[in-house]
């Protein structure tokens, strides 16, 4: 099991298709279908890994809950994802600006952490990185040519789409987001704990 996190328009729609490899089902943002924990966790049934844009705030759990899961990190200035909205076609109101910057902070955190790799988004254009997230995640050798063949494929969610789903999801998402909060609180203190 692996759990990739990233912000948006961080090229995760790509590396879920890339680590979705021979048969391998990625999931991509399963959290924005989700209303409870047990949503996320039977989303993840049958699959080796998630690439998550805002499963951050839930961090904690994924490690308590999944101690052997590999971690992947993708860091991206928050001017770069506005402008990567903006050329979408889409604004990013200021509530959701807020948002954006407690989630990279998050992230930011937990690319400390030891066993967790770290990358930005400018790296996945080199295959040495693009290398390391698939040797990391899916512990099989690289293949070279299957990375060749998608290196350059545009791929991307409809941002639309993606909109609308947020919206309508919106009271189950707002669930989600307090049993995590309330889930998390009852960690306590994680510092000392073996990580992966």
């Amino acid at each position: 099991m692996f759990f990739v996190l990233s912000l948006p328009r961080s090229r995760s729609r790509w590396l879920a298709t890339f680590l979705s490899y021979e048969g391998l089902d990625c999931g991509h943002d399963l959290a924005a279908e989700c209303g409870s924990i047990g949503d996320f966790e039977n989303a993840l049934a049958g699959r080796v890994g998630t690439v998550e844009t805002g499963a951050i705030a839930g961090w904690r759990l994924l490690i308590d809950r999944y101690p052997q899961a590999k971690l992947v990190v993708v860091t991206r200035p928050i001017g770069e994802i506005v402008d990567s909205f903006s050329r979408a076609g889409f604004g990013v109101p200021s509530g959701t600006m807020t948002e954006l910057n407690v989630r990279a902070e998050m992230l930011r955190g937990v690319a400390q952490l030891p066993g967790v790799l770290a990358v930005t988004f400018d790296e996945l254009r080199l295959m040495s990185v693009c290398k390391a997230i698939f040797e990391h995640t899916l512990e099989l050798e690289f293949d070279y040519t299957w990375w060749d063949s998608l290196k350059d494929t545009n791929i991307q969610v409809d941002m639309s789409a993606r909109l609308r789903q947020l919206q309508q999801n919106a009271p189950r998402l707002a669930a989600l987001k307090a049993e995590i909060e309330r889930e998390t609180a009852k960690l306590g203190d994680m510092r000392g704990r073996n990580w992966n």
